[in-house]
């Protein structure tokens, strides 16, 4: 019998594009879109930011050395940030789930710059129907490492196999099998949907 809701963040609650991220910041910088990709993505930059070994301010003296630029943290922040916009048809059926008082949790790999871009009024249903979160920058590890799973579970204060995941990631989703956590392949807001039915989770839904 499931007791806790966990969801993944992007591409599950909100979408999301690195690649717009690194347009937008290729257009502040004068540096080619590939150059800004392999700087970010083809190194451990961008994980150390997910995982709190490195803070945005020394990310961003990182990534100005490699692309030998001189931009304002504020600048890099809102490029890298301004990616995401809501998965509409995952608000209803969240809303639904909070309607019938089930527990939700956010648990995901991110940053602080994109948590605090999230924080904006658009995506105040995050925070409404969210109260708690797991996330990999204040843990210090990212999924699917054994470790995040753990601090989901004791979060949630639940037997783990009484737990829901949803990730769209198959390693996530291996992650926290192993873990013991009820986790499934993210597909769509519908297969979420029957999914959860099919372990039992009723109400509105």
């Amino acid at each position: 019998m499931l007791r806790y809701l966990y969801f993944d963040l992007g591409h599950v609650l909100v979408h999301f594009s690195h690649e717009r991220g690194c347009q937008q910041l290729a257009a502040k910088s004068g540096r080619s879109v590939a150059a800004i990709r392999q700087a970010i993505f083809d190194s451990p930059l961008q994980n150390d930011l997910e995982s709190g070994r490195l803070s945005p301010h020394a990310f961003s003296l990182e990534l100005n050395r490699q692309l030998q630029t001189e931009l304002t943290e504020a600048t890099i922040t809102w490029a890298l940030s301004d990616i995401f916009w809501t998965r509409r048809e995952m608000v209803s059926l969240i809303a639904a789930l909070s309607a019938s008082g089930w527990p939700l949790g956010i648990l995901s790999n991110t940053c602080l710059p994109h948590w605090d871009f999230l924080q904006q009024d658009r995506f105040a249903w995050l925070k409404t129907f969210f109260p708690h979160r797991i996330l990999s920058y204040e843990e210090g590890v990212m999924k699917p490492h054994p470790q995040i799973y753990q601090r989901a579970i004791e979060a949630a204060n639940v037997a783990a196999n009484e737990i829901f995941f949803v990730d769209d990631r198959p390693e996530n989703v291996e992650g926290a099998l192993a873990c013991g956590l009820r986790a499934v392949l993210f597909e769509s807001a519908a297969q979420t949907r029957a999914d959860l039915w099919k372990m039992g989770v009723r109400g509105h839904l």
